[in-house]
């Protein structure tokens, strides 16, 4: 009867040693995957540009993000239409085709700053611009792009 105590206890410390090993393997197979999940690097934001629209007659001056900019002129030739600008900060003459199909170019007032004509109604004495203005991004934001 001793003998069967001692049988008795021998197996029933193997089921739990048995139990024992499958419940950490349990634990283990479930918090490994959360404790060596890698990292993922944070992206940088990109922010949209800022787009306002100014109208402008000819003859007009208008500041644009403190750039004074001058509509000289709008002429029609061959179903495209030159538009001519002044940047006064800068003194330089710009012009511009603008072909009601494909649209017009920008001017660059300044870096990240432009200024497009709208695809729409061109007036003889006025002309709607869309300004599109860059966020401003610090050296190391542009670094990691």
């Amino acid at each position: 009867m001793l003998n069967n105590d001692k049988n008795m206890k021998k197996k029933t410390m193997a089921s739990v040693l048995i139990a024992v090993v499958i419940i950490v393997i349990i634990i283990i197979a479930l918090v490994y995957p959360y404790v060596t999940k890698p990292k993922l690097p944070e992206l940088p934001v990109t922010l949209p540009p800022k787009i306002e629209k100014v109208e402008i007659k000819v003859g007009e001056t208008v500041l644009v993000k403190g750039n004074p900019v001058k509509l000289i002129s709008i002429e029609e030739e061959n179903n495209t239409v030159k538009i001519e600008v002044f940047n006064e900060t800068t003194g330089e003459p710009m012009v511009v085709p603008f072909d009601f199909i494909r649209g017009g170019e920008a001017f660059k007032l300044r870096k990240g700053l432009y200024i497009s004509p709208l695809l729409g109604p061109i007036e003889d004495d006025r002309v709607t611009f869309l300004i599109t203005e860059d966020p401003p991004y610090s050296e190391e934001d542009m670094q990691n792009r």
